[in-house]
């Protein structure tokens, strides 16, 4: 038993000096070349972290360690791709810079989306607009865009820029845009520093020079009746102020696209005898307002005539400004209320847009009454203003509303119609007129309507020559003094019943002789529907399709 004890301890002392030899010297596992490998990887790959980790991780073994682990081949250093551009450039084969803006406004400007731009919350796109057209160039494309050189930038110095559009055999208008224009203010009523004119192209009834504008302009259009006999138009910039800028759309509008009224109810009075509620469920409300003859107004006791019921006149709209009401117009089709131009034509302010400071009401019966109490009326904010190409003053004052969206035709909700016969006077004839103008103190709540008998042009004339006015072919004359349009009555309708019953708006009401309202010597001037048809059905055609667009190819004169 002894015996055995002292050949197992043999065996283990063996063995461990045989381990501990072979751990401790390494020159028993390796070869001569590999002892230089060795050494050369000790001075260059391990020298420099042998001292601070030789008390962490060498020991005996230590050297044999780093010796044979992996050497893994080092990988070149990550470097971030260069990020691109964030700002617009020009093209290759030159030109003007393309702004940076929202794809949502370059649509809309008529421009093509390029490149991303920007950063953050301006992030954007360059915009192309393949189809500017630089001045002192002629364009006859079916969409043009005409802006300062440096637009979006203000111009630098005093400028006149000048491009000619050349009407295209097929087009019967040119509609022009103010996308975003910046002139300087008028003062007095004149433009004296900066201005934009169109000079040529027909109009109701004369050519020529029309109207200056100025201001800030933006959201405003235009419409220049054409015809083949038509020279080109010139439109024309003068600057100033060297703090002014402009970018215009120029588009052509075919004569097959004009406008047509839609054949849906129009003109329908509402019978003053029912109440409204009792005509959205009546079947045959339609045919029973038709047979209402005209109401008969007794002699009125106050301006505009006697308050209204149960939204007789559908088509009547409030137009307000910040807010308040300041004119009357009238509701043609779902989308478009026509009023007087100086109700809307508020080219001096500055530093706001006019767009958003109009609104529109429908249905509404008492103004001052909150919407929620009126549940048929309808609020509209207003898209666009068409101005008349040559309003001045009292001549040519009609403007077109666009409204941000249609309004539902109801029962206190319809248009009214367009003349029937074109070349008809109407004098010696009866027109209703309607409003919430004065009563001669102040605003009235509801709507007021009163009866007026419709003069002649020539006896017009005779009476506004002491005011040194010319009465024009396009304006009629209404009203004895008895009844009379007043302050906030301007811009509605005078309105005549046709022989199948319906109603039609024959004039918009313009101006008054001072002192205004139920002035018996000067009967009150009109619009005179009839001398605009042509104007209101360009304006109300269908924009161009897409496809129509093309870039601008110079033409040479």
């Amino acid at each position: 038993m002894a015996a055995r004890l002292v050949l197992i301890l043999v065996f283990t002392c063996s063995t461990l000096i045989f381990v501990g030899g072979t751990i401790l010297d390494y020159d028993l596992l390796l070869d001569s070349s590999a002892e230089e490998m060795l050494e050369n990887e000790g001075d260059i790959q391990i020298e420099s972290s042998r001292d601070q980790k030789s008390n962490r991780r060498d020991g005996s073994g230590g050297i044999w360690y780093r010796a044979f682990r992996p050497i893994f081949p080092q990988l070149p250093p990550i470097t971030e791709p260069p990020r691109p551009s964030t700002s617009c450039s020009a093209p290759p084969s030159g030109g003007t810079i393309p702004p940076c803006m929202s794809q949502t406004e370059c649509n809309a400007q008529g421009g093509k989306a390029g490149k991303a731009c920007g950063k953050g919350f301006s992030r954007g796109v360059c915009c192309d607009f393949d189809y500017i057209v630089d001045c002192g160039n002629t364009t006859s494309l079916p969409h043009a865009i005409f802006r300062n050189p440096e637009y979006p930038e203000t111009t630098k110095s005093t400028i006149s820029c000048t491009i000619n559009v050349v009407p295209k055999p097929t087009a019967c208008g040119i509609r022009i845009e103010f996308m975003d224009v910046m002139l300087a203010p008028a003062r007095n009523g004149f433009c004296f520093q900066d201005m934009f004119m169109i000079a040529g192209g027909g109009t109701v009834e004369n050519s020529g020079f029309n109207t200056q504008i100025c201001g800030l302009v933006k959201g405003f259009a235009t419409v220049v009746p054409i015809n083949e006999t038509t020279d080109p138009l010139q439109l024309i910039v003068i600057a100033q102020s060297k703090n002014a800028k402009w970018n215009i759309n120029v588009t052509q509008i075919p004569c097959s696209s004009a406008f047509t009224p839609a054949k849906t109810i129009c003109g329908v009075r509402n019978n003053p005898s029912l109440q409204a509620r009792s005509l959205q469920t009546s079947q045959s409300y339609k045919n029973q307002s038709l047979k209402e003859l005209p109401r008969t107004f007794p002699q009125p006791r106050i301006l505009g005539g006697d308050p209204t019921n149960g939204n007789q006149f559908p088509w009547m709209a409030v137009i307000l400004f910040d807010n308040t009401p300041v004119c009357s117009g009238t509701l043609i089709d779902a989308r478009w209320v026509i009023t007087a131009a100086h109700c809307v034509a508020f080219y001096e302010e500055e530093n706001q847009s006019v767009m958003n400071r109009l609104r529109v009401w429908l249905g509404a019966l008492n103004i001052d009454l909150m919407p929620r109490q009126e549940p048929r009326r309808v609020e509209r904010r207003v898209s666009r203003v068409y101005v008349h190409n040559e309003f001045q003053s009292t001549d040519f004052d009609v403007a077109l509303l666009q409204l941000n969206e249609s309004v539902p035709f109801t029962v206190a909700i319809r248009p009214a119609c367009f003349p029937q016969n074109k070349d008809q006077n109407f004098e010696g004839t009866t027109g209703i007129i309607a409003g919430w103008g004065t009563d001669g103190s102040s605003m009235s709540n509801v709507l007021l309507a009163g009866s007026v008998p419709i003069w002649s042009n020539a006896a017009c004339n005779i009476a506004w020559s002491a005011q040194s006015l010319n009465i024009r072919d396009s304006m009629i004359c209404a009203g004895d003094g008895s009844v009379a349009q007043c302050r906030g009555d301007n811009g509605g309708p005078l309105i005549t019943q046709n022989g199948d019953g319906l109603f039609s708006f024959i004039a918009i009401s313009s101006f008054s002789a001072q002192p205004p309202c139920q002035n018996p010597d000067f009967p009150d001037v009109y619009m005179r529907t009839s001398s605009f048809l042509t104007w209101i059905s360009l304006v109300l055609s269908p924009p161009l399709p897409a496809d129509s667009l093309s870039p601008f190819t110079p033409i040479v004169t």
